[in-house]
């Protein structure tokens, strides 16, 4: 599959083979790609990414040049172990160009002419080795490389130092691969690759078929006294090992122990191996072995009435609206600032949407650069956090969207604004320029706005494919590219709005349009150590920006709309301060153009209230009851006329919300779709008016409840309703033809429904359907 990374990367999907990359030092899997039809001379980008066990994403990128013409000359050969003579999958390199060895240790490096270089090949594990060499046509060259090994290595003794008589074994994979017996003074050595390996210290003439054994461990480097000080009186074993965190050790032993004591404190045990904590042990009866489970440096339950981040204790929080200070829970206070987020002592205080709290103070933007200073080497932040900006050769003009402007020669122009907290944005973000390019710029990625690397945002031109590119990288190693649908246009302005949104959305908008690429990145893209920047990163912008602004939130598409045709009109608020086209923090209040109206549909319910169609929120008073819930149709092969004609009709018997609707029915292989419960008023013994549809649901091959939703909920007066479900392809359950209306019979599985009138046959079951509501008094 091919595509693109974004900035014009290309990327293909590769084979996986077994293998290990040199860089990482670790046994990974590397990959090999061929790729064709690429341009001679043209430089061309690759991503690595790796994930390790704890979810830690890293990556790098790397790029390589394609050279022109033919390549004469090649040097071949084998790459062998040099103890047992198998084949080696390393890289071998002469100068720049290089290749790996495939599964046989045979590789081949092709070069354009003749001349010499230090043969080099490297594999994890193995020594790295370079041959001179000199070569006027293609020549072979055998490679062997010699295994890196590491010592495992120590005595064993008893608590008094005495040697012990033991026999070391080495497994790999379950195969016995090494052993060797301690001398009479305890001492014992082996030398072994790299690599994991569960490691056995059998004990003779002990206990009966006593040993210790280490699953996995990992030898990478020399390793000395793994154990000691292994030691049997009366009713008791004792030994001292060097372990690392939540390290298991194995010991077989012929009896279950009563007590286990770690550095002498007793640690308990557990029913299960799955179950198994640090400081834990088990002992599986049927295969006569305990499981240990340790860690060096060991945490307790909090003694206290609470603990955060102690090194002795874990933690132990305080009840709802409390708060930990020096082991004691106190209760939080009011927030006496202009907002409070977050905060440990406080209860939250919000700001009016569309405003944010930064700083304990409600704001507007995190950065507004006017550029309407005309003069001067400072470009003023209008937002009120005091994000000023130095100015580095880009020039005052007046040919703008707005007042003045900066015109930035795309060599060495840009604006500097220090690092500040109120730019280093954790989640959403929102930024916009207008931007009027003159090409001819500098650098890969010539930058609008920056605060990039090796987290953050970058909004600027990826001038391999000359598109606007929106880069996001977050703290866990994540990339988000996105790109304009078509290329930059010269000397003309556009206006440019990027955004990343509360569901890690990543969009971009040229002039108010909403362009096709998107894409979803998760995590924080905060980049505490970057200054931010204006009209550079990877390369000058050579143009004219004008209106700069970041937002730690994210702009409406109607907000953008405006500022795309020039319009920066102060926002308009309602009176709770509440910006227009904003929910309020008083739920379900909405502000529709400075009046506040409830829209319960966009803006929710307090909790424990119910959204019902007029946008309020109604608060219920009763439990909730049903109505209907009566079989249409009967158990046998006779059908009930009156159940069917216009469908279910049923009585309300009070004034209440309707928040679902449920049908028990079985739903035929051709019906496995999606389905929607409607509610009709009666009309003089006929379906009449619409009252409302619910949500979508889909229905398959089953007989089971479905239930369809009512969101925002359907306040219904006292009276007879008619039930009916439609599917996405007009199959009711209760459907109309010809003949009038007629129910969807539910039937025995294997006996084929008929939507158009009632199935002939035995075996039919009743239909039950029925309104879950709330009443009104």
């Amino acid at each position: 599959t091919s595509g693109s990374w974004g900035s014009g990367f290309p990327y293909w999907d590769i084979i996986y083979q077994p293998g290990i990359i040199i860089e990482d030092s670790s046994n990974v899997t590397t990959h090999s790609i061929t790729l064709t039809n690429l341009q001679e001379g043209k430089t061309y980008y690759f991503r690595v990414q790796s994930k390790d066990d704890s979810g830690i994403v890293t990556s790098k990128v790397y790029n390589f040049t394609t050279g022109s013409g033919s390549y004469p000359i090649t040097i071949s050969g084998r790459i062998t172990d040099s103890e047992n003579g198998l084949p080696v999958k390393a890289i071998v390199s002469c100068n720049n160009y290089g290749s790996v060895s495939d599964s046989n240790g045979n590789y081949a490096i092709r070069l354009k002419s003749s001349g010499s270089c230090n043969l080099t090949a490297e594999s994890f594990g193995y020594k790295t080795k370079k041959i001179p060499i000199s070569f006027s046509g293609s020549i072979s060259q055998n490679i062997v490389l010699e295994p890196i090994k590491a010592s495992l290595e120590g005595r064993i003794t008893n608590k008094t130092n005495d040697p012990v008589n033991a026999e070391i074994k080495v497994y790999r994979q379950g195969n016995l691969i090494s052993s060797t017996q301690t001398d009479s003074q305890g001492n014992y050595n082996l030398q072994l690759r790299l690599g994991s390996y569960d490691v056995e210290f059998s004990i003779p003439n002990f206990l009966t078929n006593f040993y210790l054994r280490f699953p996995s461990l990992s030898i990478l480097s020399n390793i000395k006294d793994k154990v000691k000080g292994i030691t049997a009186e009366a009713n008791k074993i004792s030994f001292t090992a060097d372990i690392k965190t939540k390290e298991i050790i194995e010991i077989n032993s012929e009896l279950k122990p009563k007590k286990v004591f770690y550095n002498g404190t007793e640690i308990g045990s557990v029913s299960s191996l799955s179950s198994l904590k640090p400081n834990q042990w088990f002992y599986d009866s049927a295969n006569k072995k305990i499981y240990l489970k340790l860690d060096p440096y060991p945490k307790t339950d909090c003694i206290f009435e609470c603990c955060k981040n102690e090194t002795g204790y874990y933690d132990k929080n305080c009840s709802s609206n409390y708060y930990c200070e020096n082991r004691v829970c106190k209760a939080k206070a009011n927030c006496p600032f202009e907002c409070c987020v977050n905060e440990e002592k406080y209860f939250d205080k919000l700001c009016s949407p569309p405003d944010y709290c930064f700083n304990r103070k409600c704001v507007y933007a995190s950065g507004i650069w006017k550029f309407d200073e005309g003069s001067g080497n400072i470009a003023y932040d209008s937002s009120g956090l005091g994000n000023n900006g130095t100015i580095y050769g880009a020039k005052w003009s007046s040919d703008c969207i707005s007042g003045y402007c900066l015109e930035f020669d795309g060599t060495d122009d840009w604006v500097k604004v220090p690092n500040s907290p109120s730019l280093t944005i954790d989640k959403e973000i929102t930024i916009e320029a207008w931007v009027k390019p003159k090409g001819n710029w500098t650098g890969a990625y010539p930058g609008l706005v920056s605060k990039y690397w090796p987290n953050g945002y970058l909004l600027g031109i990826s001038n391999s494919s000359r598109q606007w590119t929106f880069w996001l990288r977050t703290q866990e190693g994540g990339l988000g590219i996105i790109w304009s649908d078509s290329s930059v246009e010269f000397d003309k302005w556009v206006h440019i709005a990027v955004v990343r949104d509360a569901n890690n959305v990543m969009k971009m908008y040229i002039n108010g349009t909403l362009q096709s690429r998107t894409t979803t990145l998760e995590g924080s893209i905060a980049e505490p150590d970057r200054d931010f920047q204006i009209g550079q990163w990877g390369g000058y912008f050579n143009g004219t920006i004008d209106e700069v602004r970041v937002y730690a939130r994210t702009l409406s598409e109607e907000e953008i709309r405006e500022h795309a045709s020039g319009i920066y009109k102060p926002i308009q608020r309602c009176s709770d301060g509440t910006g227009s086209g904003y929910c309020s923090l008083t739920k379900p209040l909405y502000c529709d153009n400075g009046k506040l109206v409830n829209k319960c549909s966009l803006c929710g319910c307090p909790e424990g209230q119910v959204c019902i169609i007029d946008g309020s929120c109604f608060s219920p008073s009763k439990p909730a009851k049903t109505f209907g819930k009566t079989d249409i149709g009967s158990s046998s092969t006779n059908v009930i006329p009156q159940n069917f004609t216009y469908g279910s009709k049923f009585t309300l018997p009070e004034d209440g919300v309707v928040t679902n609707i449920s049908v028990y029915a079985y739903f035929g292989a051709s019906y496995n779709r999606n389905y929607k419960a409607i509610v009709y008023a009666d009309s003089n013994g006929l379906p009449g008016e619409l009252k409302g549809v619910s949500e979508e649901k889909h229905c398959n091959e089953a007989w089971q409840w479905y239930n369809f939703s009512f969101s925002p909920a359907l306040p219904l007066k006292a009276g007879n309703y008619w039930l009916m479900i439609w599917s996405d392809v007009s199959w009711y359950i209760l459907k109309y033809d010809s003949g009038g209306y007629h129910a969807y019979k539910n039937v025995t599985y294997g006996v084929a429904p008929n939507p158009f009138g009632v199935p002939d046959g035995t075996g039919n079951y009743s239909l039950s359907i029925y309104a879950t509501y709330l009443p009104l008094k």
